[in-house]
């Protein structure tokens, strides 16, 4: 076997060359793992970057719900104070028992529906009672 002695023993030059071996072996571990380090500390940022834009994006949207939201505050109360005074003028408003009273008193003094009676006729009928 090369490198090993008569006796067992092994030689210095085997021995570096396995050092060296070993050393270089380990050397393109450190460098696969920076270069996997690198590519995480790339993700990272850009996921970083993202969340700060969708952030961003959320709190544009929520002021703009926000600002919607009191808009329809706003609109509602506009509704309630209209829907008050439409109840207020509904309240005023003639019912059906008025308008049926003032049918009567129209009718009554209508002249073309009414009956008059002359000045002999009620002198007659003033007559007939006494």
């Amino acid at each position: 076997m090369p490198g090993v002695r008569k006796d067992g023993r092994r030689t210095v030059s085997s021995v570096l060359n396995e050092l060296i071996e070993n050393t270089n072996s380990d050397t393109r571990r450190l460098r696969l793992l920076e270069q996997n380090s690198s590519i995480d500390k790339e993700r990272l940022n850009r996921i970083e970057k993202d969340l700060a834009e969708q952030k961003r994006t959320h709190m544009k949207d929520m002021e703009t719900l926000q600002i919607k939201l009191e808009q329809q505050g706003v609109q509602m109360v506009k509704m309630e104070n209209y829907i008050k005074e439409m109840i207020k003028q509904i309240k005023r408003s003639a019912t059906k028992a008025d308008i049926g009273g003032l049918e009567e008193l129209v009718g009554i003094f209508n002249p073309l529906t009414s009956k008059f009676v002359t000045k002999q006729e009620v002198m007659q009928m003033i007559k007939e009672k006494k």
